[in-house]
């Protein structure tokens, strides 16, 4: 997904999109993107982390908003800077642990599915 957006009416139009790591990685300018990218990404996502992928892009100074807004999606979201990962962590509330260890008692198999995960 992605906005646009200026700090005022002189600025340039920023680009700001958000999404899997993997495919931000593959939007972006490959010289921007970290080389051990997939490595630390591996890295939070083994320990349960959910993680999105964040880049942006300047677009020339003369471009207008409705100029922008109207331009193709996959030409905006090309070429684009890998700024970063969001990392964070999903905390199971307190009534979903009592339900687990009630389900774990009557030694039913339980199964959680958080986020993409390829079953098979």
């Amino acid at each position: 997904m992605s906005v646009l957006a200026r700090t005022d009416a002189t600025s340039p139009i920023t680009v700001y999109t958000k999404g899997a790591p993997e495919k931000i990685a593959s939007l972006c300018d490959p010289e921007t993107v970290p080389h051990n990218f997939k490595g630390i990404l591996e890295s939070h996502t083994r320990k349960g982390f959910r993680v999105i992928g964040l880049a942006t892009k300047v677009l020339a100074t003369d471009v207008t908003f409705t100029e922008a807004d109207q331009t193709n999606r996959t030409k905006l979201e090309s070429g684009l800077s890998f700024v970063g990962l969001l990392v964070m962590q999903n905390q199971l509330k307190p009534e979903t642990v009592k339900v687990f260890h009630q389900l774990h008692y009557a030694e039913k198999r339980t199964i959680m599915l958080t986020g993409k995960v390829r079953i098979g």
